[in-house]
């Protein structure tokens, strides 16, 4: 399935809640709008063996 398709099937029929939403559940980051800004707001996971590997680190 992969990552994106897993985004895909889990935000199926989603719906943005908030008028401050602008763009909502991606990747891995969405973007909010503010009276004065817009703020991006992310998240990310990175897993030892998967993302790194601890044994090239000193």
């Amino acid at each position: 399935m992969g990552e994106f398709g897993l985004i895909d099937h889990l935000t199926k029929g989603y719906e943005k809640k908030n008028e401050s939403t602008v763009y909502g559940v991606g990747d891995d980051c969405a973007v909010m709008h503010y009276p004065d800004k817009e703020v991006l707001m992310t998240t990310d996971m990175l897993m030892e063996g998967v993302h790194f590997d601890l044994t090239y680190i000193d």
